[in-house]
């Protein structure tokens, strides 16, 4: 592992805050810094870190990951290479395209809250398991409100159109709820409470 003399302060976008941050994920030095995968540091902070992340952190991190891996000391300190860390989807949504075409370096983009430029290239293509993307999916949906409130919708309105079984003992289904079910008469929850047999009036006819 090469030395790096410089410190994480050193790095441009790098704050008391990122530092911080840093420190909850166990980066000291830049040499650590270089080794890691700014996707996963992310997901580590959401994590381990004692209140909500903003997805702008994420873009910090890639900017120092990028920072700490590059080879040139005369650009160091302005740009570098972050390794083939992104999926398609995470430049798709960067980009804000509906799709990339492989092997195809995309135009340097201007990163609106750190003012960095990003080059973008998409080097494969290939469908992830469902077990693998759900994850990545399920935190893209919950970043906003509005896709909380799209997801609802979709999911009301699947709801109000299925075939909903429920086990008659705990109740049945109304368009979107389960009613729960009628409780028998006291009498029976009482006897059935104190382990007797309920009483039960017969009449005989004579």
């Amino acid at each position: 592992m090469r030395s790096d003399p410089r410190k994480l302060s050193d790095l441009v976008s790098v704050g008391p805050a990122m530092l911080r941050d840093f420190e909850i994920l166990g980066v000291r030095s830049v040499s650590q810094l270089a080794r890691r995968n700014p996707e996963r540091m992310y997901e580590s902070l959401c994590r381990d870190a004692p209140q909500h992340q903003d997805i702008c952190c994420l873009d910090v991190f890639c900017a120092a990951v990028a920072q700490a891996n590059s080879l040139d000391s005369r650009t160091a300190a302005n740009g570098g290479t972050l390794g083939c860390t992104y999926t398609e989807a995470q430049v798709e949504q960067a980009l804000q395209v509906q799709s990339v075409t492989a092997g195809q370096p995309i135009a340097p983009v201007q990163d609106s809250t750190t003012g960095q430029w990003i080059i973008y290239e998409v080097t494969s293509q290939a469908v992830a398991p469902l077990s693998a993307a759900s994850p990545l999916a399920r935190r893209e949906l919950l970043q906003s409100t509005a896709n909380v409130n799209r997801v609802s919708r979709e999911i009301v309105a699947f709801a109000r159109t299925s075939d909903v079984s429920v086990d008659p003992q705990y109740g049945t289904w109304d368009r979107l709820t389960v009613v729960p079910p009628v409780a028998p008469p006291s009498r029976y929850l009482l006897g059935a409470v104190s382990g007797q047999a309920p009483l039960v009036a017969r009449a005989t006819a004579g």
